[in-house]
């Protein structure tokens, strides 16, 4: 039977008075990270994927609006697209704002 490799424990060392040392954790792959800050960078991450996904989107309408030809079924769905896009665009630069709002609020700024 073959023996899986472990990570070095997080004891301060041995001998007396060793024990646990949260300090030591590096053998783990945990974040460094405060809880704070992991959810801080998610959080600008996806409204970072939203946005480019938005932008994305009309241009890909625009090409649709320019391809249709005078079609008037194509003209009407690349419009709604733009619209759509549009209305992802703002979302996320409102989630921005709001996190950005939130973060000043918890942090005990008077002003934004």
């Amino acid at each position: 039977m073959a023996s899986i490799p472990l990570p070095p424990l997080p004891f301060s060392g041995s001998g007396e008075g060793s024990g646990w040392n949260p300090d030591n954790l590096s053998g783990f792959g945990l974040p460094s990270g405060s809880i704070y800050d992991i959810v801080y960078n998610v959080l600008f991450w996806i409204l970072g994927i939203f946005g480019v996904l938005a932008v994305i989107g009309f241009v890909i309408a625009g090409i649709m609006y320019i391809v249709s030809s005078g079609n008037e079924d194509t003209m009407k769905k690349a419009k709604s697209a733009m619209i759509y896009s549009i209305i992802g665009v703002v979302v996320a630069l409102s989630g921005l704002v709001i996190v950005y709002a939130v973060d000043r609020a918890l942090r005990g700024y008077v002003n934004f």
